[in-house]
């Protein structure tokens, strides 16, 4: 209804809902959708599979899982890992990762169908 042109108001008197209210779900829907554009860049298949299968698992918690902290720097390490650029990750780091997902590193680190390897350099 908004893409249509439809006011907040207009949307709340449908839904009996205030207008702050439609605005706050909007506003959430354009943060879901965010998030699903990032998932889509994931490179790895195992990696992929966990993050969708386990929604509460965001960047921050797995951050925060694998490196023990969800700091901007340690999120866009992740964020790099997860998206196959070069970065330096501890293998202390992975060996949690593998434990908390269950599965080897090969499991863990297969390419999506579509994603190549990026050469070092």
């Amino acid at each position: 209804m908004r893409r249509d042109g439809a006011t907040y108001e207009e949307i709340g008197a449908v839904f009996g809902v205030s207008r702050e209210r439609i605005r706050q779900v909007l506003k959430n829907q354009v943060r879901t959708r965010k998030c699903s554009t990032d998932m889509e860049k994931i490179v790895y298949e195992g990696l992929y599979n966990y993050l969708m299968d386990n929604p509460k698992m965001t960047y921050p918690a797995l951050s925060m899982a694998m490196f023990g902290g969800g700091d901007t720097k340690t999120n866009n390490k992740l964020r790099h890992l997860l998206h196959g650029k070069n970065c330096m990750i501890s293998k202390r780091s992975l060996d949690r990762l593998m434990a908390l997902t269950g599965m080897t590193y090969e499991q863990l680190f297969k390419l999506r169908d579509g994603f190549e390897e990026v050469a070092d350099g």
